[in-house]
């Protein structure tokens, strides 16, 4: 009831939920961690030098008759791109997600690519161990398995210590797992443990309890129906790159 593939020599496979949920549209829990190659982005605790990726993980599962789970999240504080979309926007980013070299916290998302901070692990502080340790073992996962390119190396340490490298052989760990042909009844378990999690008594009753990808499978049924909207500058550039492919864009719907 189990299938285990690894991957090397790829490029960035964007968000890894996509693929964890193909597994559950057969009815299986999917499984999925990527390191990201030869680029460096976070420093161990500690450390002075890059030496790890982002490195995504999902776990994404059946939920009987409500929404499927799906975990999906960098190990580190944050993904680079949500660091760079809020300095597009010309928000600031809560702390715990940036650091100087010095240990103050950073919320001018701009820092992180002007090299100004560096980006933290999940958990931050005190628990930044805790988000260390889950991209050690993406890194394990995805590249010691399929023999992909290493993040921690020595080749890091001929930089300045900051963001550097090439997001080229990435590696990819992927599994799909049926409960179904290891017992019966792992479906009813399923329908149990997240109709339950949604009844849980909220603190504000305005705020009912949910989890992992019951608000991404809502918001993915309302964008289905009415569009998905993006940015003016966003929208043309992927014009743009559809044009150089010979892709027909997407028409707007609307313009706000």
């Amino acid at each position: 009831g189990i299938g285990m593939v690894g991957v090397r020599g790829a490029t960035h496979f964007g968000c890894a939920g996509h693929h964890a949920l193909r597994a559950v549209e057969h009815a299986m829990i999917g499984l999925v961690t990527a390191n990201c190659g030869g680029q460096r982005i976070a420093r161990p605790p500690g450390g002075a030098v890059a030496m790890l990726g982002t490195n995504p993980l999902s776990v994404a599962a059946p939920a009987g008759r409500y929404p499927p789970f799906v975990l999906d999240m960098s190990t580190t504080a944050a993904p680079t791109g949500r660091v760079r979309q809020a300095a597009r926007e010309g928000r600031a980013v809560p702390e715990g997600v940036l650091s100087a070299d010095d240990g103050a916290a950073v919320t001018d998302p701009a820092a992180f690519d002007e090299g100004r901070a560096h980006l933290l692990w999940l958990g931050g502080g005190a628990g930044q161990y805790k988000g260390f340790g889950l991209g050690i073992a993406v890194e394990v996962l995805s590249a010691v398995v399929s023999g992909a390119g290493l993040g921690a190396h020595p080749d890091a340490f001929r930089g300045d210590g900051g963001p550097g490298g090439r997001d080229d052989d990435i590696g990819f760990f992927a599994a799909a797992i049926a409960p179904g042909a290891l017992r019966a009844g792992a479906d009813d378990d399923a329908d149990v443990l997240f109709g339950a999690l949604l009844g849980c008594p909220p603190t504000d009753p305005a705020e009912p309890v949910r989890y992992p990808g019951w608000h991404e499978y809502q918001r993915a049924r309302r964008r289905r129906r009415h569009g998905v909207p993006l940015g003016a500058d966003l929208y043309r550039e992927l014009r743009d790159v559809a044009a150089s492919h010979g892709v027909p864009a997407p028409a707007v719907l609307e313009r706000s």
